[in-house]
């Protein structure tokens, strides 16, 4: 997996995944993780181990976001599916 560690989170980043956890929780289709919540951006997922490359030298510019999106994602014989369920506003 490769992803983008949020530097500075707010507190309603925070708020806003404690929120996710505690209603998805309660549907009883999700255990809360024990451990911390890690704000980032997953940028890349891979399936087999390929050749290894370094990114330490890999610098991304600073950049805002307008809104993010809530998906869920279905394993299915030809990949995952993603479909959006809610869309939120960016402070």
């Amino acid at each position: 997996m490769l992803a983008l560690l949020v530097e500075e989170p707010s507190r309603e980043l925070y708020g806003v995944q404690s929120a996710i956890s505690e209603a998805l929780s309660g549907t009883g289709l999700y255990k809360p993780e024990r451990r911390a919540y890690l704000p980032h951006l997953t940028v890349a997922r891979f399936r087999r181990p390929g050749h290894p490359f370094a990114l330490q030298n890999v610098n991304v510019g600073q950049f805002c976001l307008s809104e993010f999106i809530l998906y869920t994602s279905v394993l299915e014989r030809g990949g995952a599916v993603h479909t959006p369920l809610a869309v939120f506003p960016a402070k």
